[in-house]
């Protein structure tokens, strides 16, 4: 894949932005959107099954992925799809609780994996797409043990020192990944 790309001339609705993809197991593409009321909506989702050209109408809020009006990061690994984005807990405020989500039922339904970073603002995630390899102790830098462990991880803007408009450091977190259908 990938050797061709073409231009969606596709609207996905009134002043969304920052949107990611994903594709789900069935082969169609997800789009998560950034939006002005995404602390009261919930995360835009829409879904095409033919490769961008047209996406499901209207747009979907999801309640389950409230956060401050943010980027979102999202990926598929092995039939699980991942949202990394700050959360509502419980009211949004600074862009606080950046939060992993996860579906294994191609974005039906979102369950919390967990918090990544929750004092001060974190946020602008880059969710990594596979299995990391472990440096274990003993290990060269940059040599890996012999086998891969099932973690994924997150890039993102760190909170911080306290009273920081702007988050001056990048901080990397590894999750652990789960098969569909499983805890």
């Amino acid at each position: 894949g990938g050797e061709s790309w073409t231009t969606s001339n596709a609207t996905l609705g009134p002043k969304m932005d920052e949107a990611a993809l994903a594709q789900l197991s069935n082969g169609s593409i997800l789009i998560a959107m950034r939006h002005k009321a995404l602390p009261r909506l919930g995360r835009a989702l829409a879904a095409s099954d033919d490769d961008g050209a047209t996406w499901t109408s209207p747009i979907t809020y999801d309640s389950a992925l409230k956060g401050d009006v943010c980027q979102g990061s999202l990926v598929s690994f092995g039939g699980v799809v991942y949202l990394a984005s700050p959360a509502c807990r419980p009211t949004c405020a600074n862009r606080a609780n950046l939060t992993l989500f996860s579906s294994a039922d191609d974005a039906a339904t979102w369950q919390t994996e967990r918090v990544i970073s929750s004092p001060g603002s974190a946020g602008y995630s880059c969710l990594v797409t596979g299995a990391l390899l472990r440096n274990g102790a003993g290990d060269a830098p940059g040599e890996a043990d012999e086998a891969t462990v099932p973690e994924g991880g997150v890039l993102f803007e760190g909170p911080g020192p306290a009273g920081a408009v702007l988050p001056p450091h990048i901080e990397f977190a590894r999750f652990p990944l789960r098969a569909r259908g499983g805890g």
